[in-house]
């Protein structure tokens, strides 16, 4: 299979391997280590990189052909902002709670587990700024794991259908003692 390469500083990766493209960040001035002054993450199934840049449009335009060459080769992706996920990689994510102190207008998040071998980097946590666009958020994504893997339509649990459904073990236990 042939595969796009993205070449960073350091070293290269191929295209095809890569399974989350994280947003751009800036370093905070008094972390800066040289000119680098904004950088994203990428993620593959062993190993995550740092790309740094010596500015936002420099990292734009890094950022914006990785973006573009992902897509490109691989088509179940689920875009949250500037943040891109292989969803065949996404392991598990969690319930919407609430940020102990917001981020950025950001009051609530919901963690994304990739399927990676380095642990560290296998926790996304993707923030919104209400419970409402969380939830839906992680519905999206839902849906959008159910599509990649071919399975049928079926609408993303909801909190109130979770509340009515009854345990195995308790059904059985009424069935014996009936």
């Amino acid at each position: 299979m042939k595969s796009a390469v993205f070449n960073t500083a350091k070293e290269s990766y191929q295209v095809s391997k890569v399974i989350y493209v994280g947003p751009i960040v800036e370093i905070a001035e008094e972390k800066r280590k040289g000119a680098s002054t904004h950088f994203f993450k990428l993620t593959t199934s062993t190993k995550s990189a740092y790309c740094y840049y010596k500015g936002i449009e420099a990292a734009r335009k890094a950022h914006g052909a990785l973006m573009a060459m992902v897509r490109d080769a691989k088509k179940h992706l689920f875009q949250h902002g500037s943040s891109l996920f292989d969803t065949r990689e996404i392991i598990s994510f969690g319930n919407v709670f609430g940020l102990a102190t917001p981020q950025e207008n950001k009051t609530h998040t919901f963690i994304v587990n990739l399927n990676a071998v380095d642990e560290r980097n296998t926790r996304i946590w993707l923030k919104y700024t209400s419970e409402e666009k969380a939830k839906n958020g992680q519905r999206a994504l839902f849906c959008a794991i159910q599509a990649a893997n071919d399975m049928p339509w079926k609408s993303a649990p909801s909190d109130e259908s979770e509340k009515k459904q009854e345990s195995p073990v308790g059904q059985e236990v009424e069935m014996a003692a009936a």
